[in-house]
């Protein structure tokens, strides 16, 4: 990965009564060979094997990273204003501009990848731009008693702005770690990253419940859910042309969206548990699931999670996967931290599964990763340096024989706030033990 610069800049003056931002980001980077991986692993005829380019096929292969070079740079310009009517209702209008430009190259004229006709078989330059406008509006009820103060809000947001454009044309490096849960309910634009940008008329609401005790704790309920309006819709009918599907199983890709809800309980500022979840709009069923604990003691901070996600056949997760994961953090000077945190995974896919060794597709009670790094933050800067290693997370062939090895990864981070951010990552797995269970 070359360096990755992102800028955000909030005027001080106000523009038309509202707040005018923007945001920029930059991008580089280079692969030696294509991340692909299989859509159905027990499927005896149909493989993925990115040294035999005859068989890296759409129908079969999901694109997780392409070879070759890929470049983009973005930039988005963004307006709100909040008006409180004499009622108390809240009116949030906004719009918003963004602009982008990928050009990318792929390795060898497409020799891997070439099946994939939506990428240039050579290089490509590629623009987009996404304008929106919406409107949220918010209704708080306020009520004071002898336990605290509650409040109940519901919240509508409309979103209008035309249909996503070049799906598949631009290659997917970012946004496909895509998350449909509370917190970004409410989110113009729910992809993770640049790389995909939601298209289409939109509708979200829900319902918000606070409860502030007068011994200074709290706690929140939100329960909601989106629906699709007009136009394409980016997470069904993008996904087919999405070389990683990136929106398929996601509950966005639907007319009517998975329901969200979130519980939150404040202790104080030390102490604070969550639990929040995404349920099949017809059953009803857990499709995701996250429960969430922080403590704080004097230096060092703890914290536990637990997540579970329910199977996504057309991401090539054949069946639910569930894990436990620990952090701990240590204050050892002023400005300097010091942490890191480990994932146990009660049960996830076996990568070596396939019809032809009839291995189990399911495997249980598995480290599945450490991490360690330093940190330093102030008010002006933040300065970190990482380390993760991933267990038995790379399939690996020698000698017509496959295996797995683990995934070392060195990650350097430096934040100036008011100018940008710099990030380098670099997989460093070979420097460690060849390929190995």
């Amino acid at each position: 990965t070359h360096p990755v610069l992102d800028y955000f800049k909030v005027m001080d003056q106000s523009v038309v009564g509202g707040e005018l931002s923007w945001r920029t980001s930059v991008v580089s980077l280079t692969r030696e060979a294509a991340d692909v991986s299989r859509r159905n692993q027990l499927d005896a005829i149909v493989i993925c094997d990115r040294t035999n380019a005859a068989t890296v096929l759409p129908s079969n292969c999901l694109v997780n990273g392409i070879d070759g070079m890929y470049s983009r740079a973005s930039a988005e310009v963004a307006w709100r204003r909040r008006v409180i009517d004499s009622m108390g209702q809240v009116w949030e209008p906004f719009a918003s501009v963004r602009g982008d430009v990928t050009y990318y190259r792929l390795k060898d004229n497409a020799a891997v990848l070439g099946s994939f006709d939506r990428l240039a078989q050579d290089n490509r330059t590629l623009t987009r731009v996404m304008p929106v406008v919406g409107m949220t509006y918010r209704y708080p009820w306020i009520a004071a008693n002898a336990y605290g103060t509650t409040t109940v809000e519901p919240v509508v947001q409309f979103i209008a702005r035309p249909n996503e454009t070049n799906v598949g044309h631009i290659p997917n490096e970012d946004s496909q770690s895509l998350v449909f849960d509370d917190s970004n309910l409410f989110q113009v634009n729910k992809f993770s990253g640049w790389d995909r940008v939601e298209g289409g008329g939109r509708l979200n609401f829900g319902l918000n419940l606070t409860h502030r005790f007068t011994n200074g704790s709290s706690f929140n309920v939100l329960f909601g859910q989106s629906r699709h309006l007009f136009g394409v819709n980016s997470f069904s009918d993008g996904a087919l042309y999405d070389a990683s599907s990136t929106g398929a199983n996601s509950g966005l890709d639907k007319p009517r969206s998975d329901y969200v809800a979130r519980f939150q309980y404040q202790l104080d500022r030390n102490f604070r548990f969550s639990a929040r979840g995404r349920f099949d709009e017809g059953s009803f069923a857990l499709q995701r699931g996250e429960l969430d604990a922080t403590g704080r003691f004097g230096n060092v901070a703890l914290t536990g999670t637990f997540g579970y996600l329910a199977a996504q056949p057309v991401l090539g997760y054949a069946v639910p996967r569930s894990a436990i994961g620990a952090g701990l953090s240590y204050t050892m000077a002023k400005n300097w931290t010091v942490y890191g945190a480990a994932r146990f995974a009660f049960q996830r896919q076996n990568l070596l599964a396939n019809s032809i060794n009839l291995l189990p597709l399911e495997e249980r009670n598995k480290v599945e990763s450490l991490l360690v790094g330093v940190n330093y933050l102030d008010d002006a800067m933040q300065l970190g340096f990482y380390y993760s290693r991933d267990f038995a997370a790379e399939v690996v062939t020698l000698n017509n024989a496959s295996t797995t090895r683990d995934v070392h990864r060195f990650m350097f981070r430096f934040n100036l706030r008011t100018i940008g951010e710099l990030t380098l990552s670099q997989n460093v797995s070979n420097w460690f033990n060849p390929p190995s269970q």
